[in-house]
């Protein structure tokens, strides 16, 4: 098996033991990867009865592409912008000529208007940190405050106090402010952030933020599937779950690919336990891969059979 990374003619020459040589061309055709411009534009709701919301979303590179976009409310274009949209998660798959795909995903937050000059630089779900990023500034800062970060969940009706950021001495401009949401259940979904502020000698009188809508994932234990045998021993070849907390409720997709038979096996489910040996009478002796999607993760494994 030969790899090769760029575009071009392969040239093959074999030569059999009579000193015969046959020469063997091929034109490669190897997709680019997809650059997104900085033409690509969001735009957030300002009406919360008529959304008014838009996705501009423009790739750099040439060639003819096909769009389908995903998002709340059974959404759903095949145009490279869209508009009138709500809040929510936005998914756009994005496919070449070749077939190869690729997909991006944008989010527009939730519209509240709400008296507050709080100004949001940040509100995302960081794996890296294990939780919701809050980031914000306060503009013309001039007396001592306590922000109090509030969360509700699906929905928001029932905002409660997760932690206390202290900011302002009184005299600064600029105030800029960190908080992190250390989310431990794993449980995943719409999460609704507000900030209110309060003066360190006022607690009564209070003003609040906007809100802000932050989609998390349901998390998993770090390599919670395991696959086995491998390398492949008889006619068996299992994909089974390990972890302790397994999602149902995320549909599993599972694909076995080699690099000389393409795709040849194909699963969707949900269930903790795989059984792959159907697929192996579809490959050829040497390396596949098995590529599985669960719960927001994207994972492959290396086989050999």
């Amino acid at each position: 098996m030969v790899e090769f990374l760029e575009r071009g003619t392969a040239e093959l020459i074999l030569q059999d033991a009579n000193g015969t040589t046959n020469a063997y061309t091929v034109d490669l055709h190897i997709p680019e990867t997809l650059v997104v411009s900085e033409q690509t534009m969001v735009f957030n709701s300002t009406n919360d009865e008529i959304p008014d919301g838009a996705i501009e979303f423009v790739i750099e590179n040439s060639g003819d592409f096909t769009y389908s976009w995903t998002g709340p409310d059974d959404f759903h274009s095949e145009e490279p912008a869209i508009y009138g949209l709500k809040d929510g998660i936005y998914t756009v798959t994005v496919t070449d000529e070749f077939g190869c795909h690729s997909i991006y995903e944008f989010q527009l937050p939730a519209f509240v208007t709400l008296p507050l000059s709080v100004d949001f630089s940040r509100w995302k779900y960081d794996q890296s940190v294990g939780g919701v990023e809050l980031g914000w500034r306060v503009l013309d800062a001039n007396r001592e405050y306590v922000f109090y970060i509030q969360r509700s969940k699906d929905g928001v009706e029932h905002f409660e106090d997760i932690g206390t950021v202290k900011g302002g001495t009184g005299g600064s401009t600029v105030d800029v402010f960190r908080f992190v949401d250390h989310l431990t259940d794993g449980v995943g979904g719409r999460y609704y952030y507000r900030i209110v502020v309060r003066g360190v000698n006022d607690q009564k009188n209070a003003l609040f933020s906007e809100i802000r809508m932050v989609q998390v994932p349901r998390t998993t234990e770090s390599g919670s599937w395991k696959l086995f045998p491998n390398p492949v021993v008889g006619n068996a070849l299992l994909l089974q779950y390990t972890g302790s907390r397994f999602a149902g409720d995320h549909l599993i997709h599972v694909k076995v690919f080699s690099p000389t038979s393409g795709t040849v096996w194909v699963w969707e489910g949900n269930l903790g336990r795989v059984d792959l040996s159907d697929s192996l009478s579809k490959l050829p002796k040497g390396l596949f891969f098995v590529e599985l999607y669960y719960a927001g993760q994207r994972e492959v494994f290396k086989v050999v059979h």
